[in-house]
């Protein structure tokens, strides 16, 4: 390679669940669509073999996948994505994976929420007749323990680590479907649930399973509480007590209008993406795209506006709330992180390295090419070459002015005429920060959350379900004859050495457990509560 060139992480949100009905095609059609969905994983994906045992016994078993398709006479989309679902568990990527259809005759789900705990799981969400069980945990389903359940959730659900598996048995613990998958012989029309309580005293539930539509609409439901009143929009915030000491940031989706503006700008594909933050967000469309980009909030403008705040009334604490934050844009998170902890954001040594591979798929999701990629960094890439960055071999302690200036002139903003200003120096630094984490903190909340604790803040909660040490970004595709739709990861992160204990699964500082849980009320923000009432 002739000359290095720069480059940043784009981790977009994991696929989600599709709502097309199967379609019926011929066995061939399903065979060929699995066999290019073969070739895009080779192309695109940066080890598809390792986890296989290599690549010998990768290809053994796509075809006896393959195999499998002519000799069960497969016809059905729904079936080929269950089967890629199956072909691709041992790769244990929550980047990869295909847009799984509504499953046939199976989309009843029992009226129940969970909260994930550490060690275990609460009641969030239940009928208003069976309210005392809110904050009672699972100790099993149909007499199948709990640990049972998580072992098996394992052979049917795409995850990365035991966080990844407890946070699908949140979401899918009442699934006609999914326990249909995990419980031999499942059937009829309710779910029985073994519930403990605070005593330690076990109690029996029935639940009916009702339609999918009526889930969250099902009489009259009793959720979990909390002593505070926080913000639930993206990038609000608020001060928990009175005295403004303890400032709250919600962060529950990472995306910026500044992604947005880079992808228009770079001729990407933007509006599906656009439209899915505005639904997930609660918003409405608007009629013009000029509207929905003004509905979209700019992060280095509202996280300043909390950090003058917290200047003007001397706040020593921040909470940064990644709870339920899929991921979206790691790029974005710079500017907020050097508003921060000025920067020492730029010299910090993170000790992290990327290997993105090149591939087709790769230049059509960055509307791009090899050749174009080749002239704009002077190189002589080749497909399946993989650029290599991340590891600072040479921190440095302090940045010149051009070195500084250049540094914040890359940095994914609108608005860096407001880091200029700061001069290297934090906007306000508060003495404490935590970073709460659950579950669903994945892909770029967890490069949040990592690079926060990195530069010296606490995470607090739950372990993310992404593992440190994983394949990492998503490419896109879509498969010719089904239709069906999914992504691909195009590169590997190892955020810490291989050895390291967390390299799987990063352990927060200050972890919610059942008994914590518990001593606060069972509240919902126990995770807060925790710190500031310890």
């Amino acid at each position: 390679m002739k000359k290095p060139f720069t480059a940043f992480l784009i981790t977009l949100a994991v696929f989600t669940a599709g709502t097309a009905k199967g379609t019926a095609l011929p066995v061939d059609s399903i065979h060929a669509d699995f066999r290019e969905f073969i070739r895009y994983l080779e192309e695109t994906h940066p080890d598809p073999y390792t986890p296989y045992g290599g690549r010998p016994y990768f290809y053994a078993t796509a075809r006896n996948f393959t195999e499998s398709i002519w000799t069960d006479s497969v016809t059905d989309s729904n079936e080929l994505a269950r089967r890629i679902t199956q072909f691709l568990l041992p790769l244990g990527d929550g980047h990869t994976g295909i847009s799984q259809m509504k499953p046939k005759g199976k989309n009843r789900y029992a009226p129940i929420y969970l909260k994930q705990l550490s060690d275990g799981l609460a009641v969030a969400l239940i009928p208003d007749s069976l309210k005392e069980c809110l904050g009672y945990t699972i100790t099993a389903v149909n007499n199948i323990p709990l640990d049972t359940l998580i072992i098996r959730t394992g052979s049917v659900a795409i995850t990365e680590n035991r966080s990844g598996i407890m946070k699908h048995l949140c979401w899918n613990i009442g699934s006609e479907n999914f326990l249909s998958q995990t419980i031999e012989g499942f059937e009829g029309d309710s779910v029985d649930f073994t519930l403990k309580d605070k005593s330690g005293h076990e109690h029996g539930i029935r639940l009916p399973l009702i339609p999918s539509t009526d889930r969250f609409s099902y009489k009259s439901y009793a959720r979990i509480k909390s002593k505070y009143k926080l913000p639930k929009g993206n990038m609000e915030y608020c001060f928990i007590d009175d005295k403004g000491k303890s400032a709250y940031f919600r962060f529950n989706t990472t995306y910026s209008r500044d992604c947005f503006d880079y992808m228009k700008s770079n001729g990407w594909d933007y509006e599906s993406q656009l439209w899915n933050y505005l639904s997930s967000t609660g918003q409405k469309r608007p009629a013009t795209i000029e509207e929905a980009f003004r509905q979209i909030p700019v992060l280095a403008e509202e996280f300043g506006k909390l950090l003058k705040e917290m200047k003007k009334r001397k706040s020593d604490k921040l909470f940064i709330d990644l709870r339920n934050n899929g991921g979206g844009w790691t790029p974005i998170v710079y500017a907020m992180l050097y508003q921060l902890y000025g920067s020492k954001v730029a010299t910090q040594d993170y000790s992290q390295q990327f290997y993105r591979k090149l591939s087709p798929l790769y230049f059509k999701k960055i509307n791009s090419s090899l050749e174009d990629f080749n002239k704009q960094y002077n190189c002589d890439f080749t497909y399946n070459d993989y650029t290599i960055w991340g590891k600072n071999s040479e921190p440095k302690k302090e940045l010149s002015p051009e070195e500084l200036e250049k540094y914040l002139s890359g940095l994914m903003t609108s608005r860096t005429d407001m880091l200029v200003r700061q001069k290297g120096e934090p906007l306000y630094r508060p003495a404490e920060v935590y970073v709460i984490t659950d579950g669903v903190t994945f892909s770029a909340a967890y490069h949040t959350a990592h690079y926060l604790r990195q530069l010296g803040a606490k995470v607090i909660g739950v372990a993310s379900s992404q593992a440190p040490n994983t394949f990492m970004e998503t490419t896109p595709f879509r498969l010719t004859h089904t239709g069906l739709t999914g992504s691909i990861s195009n590169s590997i992160q190892n955020m810490l050495p291989a050895d390291h204990p967390e390299a799987r699964q990063m352990k927060p500082d200050v972890e919610l457990t059942t008994a914590t849980f518990h001593r606060y009320g069972d509240d919902d923000n126990a995770e807060i509560r925790m710190i500031l009432e310890p």
